[in-house]
C-alpha cells in the first residue's frame, strides 16, 4: 500500500505536530517550461506530489491537510488548461480511491460547485460521500475555492439561519465556513518562491506560521515537507501574547 510506506526518518517532536497544514501548490507551469515540457505535464507531475503529502501526513499524524487545487480565479486560464485540470481530477480519483479508502482518508472539497461541470461535481460528491466515515487524515482539496467568496457565502448562511441576529462571535461565525469551526491553520506552506496568499484561507490563517519555499511544486517531496515541519517546530507561537 503506497501511502503506508515510511517517509524519511526525522526528529520531529510528536507533541508539536500542527493540527492543520494548508498548502498552496504553486509552480507547475514554471517547472514544466523550465524542463521543456508542456504546462499540462507540470500539472500531471504536480498531482502526483499529493501522494507524498499524504504519506507524511499519515506518518506524522497530522489531522488535517488542505491543498489549493483550483481557485475561483483559475477560470481566467485557457479553456484547454482548465479542461486538462478537470481531467486530472477524474484520473486522480479513478486511480487513487482504493488507496484513499485503505488508508482511511476523509475527503472534503471546500469551495462551491455552481459553475463546475456536472460530471466533475458528481465525482467529487461521490468521493466525499464514500470517505465520510474515514478518520485517519482529513484531506481538504480546495476546488473552485476563493476565500473572499467563502466568507461572503458564510455571512449569507449565517443571515439565513439567524434572521435578525448580529455576528457577535468568531466561533459562532466560523461554523458557517466551508470547513466549519475546526479550520484554523497552524502552518501555511507556499511553494515556488511566491510570497502571497492568493485568496486562500484568509480567515483561517490569521495566526498561522508561514513558510515560503523556492521549490517548485512538482519537486516538493516528502523530504521537503518534513523540512517545513521541522522549521515549524522551531517557531514560538504567541498568538498576540509574549
Amino acid at each position: 500500500m503506497l501511502f503506508n510506506k515510511k517517509a524519511k526518518k526525522t526528529q520531529l517532536k510528536i507533541d508539536n505536530i500542527p493540527n492543520h497544514v494548508g498548502i498552496i501548490m504553486d509552480g507547475n507551469g514554471r517547472w514544466a517550461k523550465k524542463k521543456g515540457f508542456p504546462v499540462s505535464y507540470g500539472h500531471k507531475v504536480g498531482s502526483d506530489r499529493i501522494e507524498d503529502i499524504i504519506k507524511v501526513g499519515i506518518n506524522q499524524k497530522i489531522p488535517i491537510i488542505t491543498v489549493y487545487a483550483f481557485s475561483t480565479e483559475n477560470w481566467k486560464r485557457s479553456t484547454e488548461e482548465i479542461n486538462y485540470l478537470f481531467s486530472l481530477i477524474e484520473t486522480f480519483f479513478k486511480v487513487k480511491m482504493k488507496l484513499i479508502m485503505e488508508n482511511e482518508i476523509k475527503l472534503n472539497f471546500p469551495g462551491h460547485f455552481d459553475n463546475v461541470p456536472e460530471h466533475i461535481q458528481r465525482i467529487l460528491n461521490e468521493a466525499k460521500d464514500k470517505t465520510k466515515d474515514n478518520n485517519k487524515l482529513v484531506l481538504n482539496i480546495a476546488f473552485n475555492y476563493g476565500s473572499r467568496d467563502e466568507i461572503i457565502r458564510a455571512v449569507n448562511k449565517f443571515i439565513k439561519s439567524n434572521p435578525g441576529q448580529q455576528i457577535d462571535s468568531e466561533i459562532k461565525f466560523s461554523k458557517y465556513l466551508d470547513q466549519g469551526s475546526n479550520s484554523n491553520v497552524d502552518l501555511l506552506i507556499r511553494t515556488s518562491g511566491e510570497q502571497r496568499l492568493s485568496n486562500f484561507l484568509l480567515w483561517q490563517v490569521a495566526y498561522s506560521e508561514f513558510i515560503f519555499t523556492k521549490t517548485l511544486w512538482p519537486d516538493f517531496n516528502q523530504e521537503q515537507f518534513l523540512r517545513c515541519l521541522e522549521e515549524y517546530q522551531k517557531r514560538t507561537r504567541r498568538f498576540g501574547g509574549r
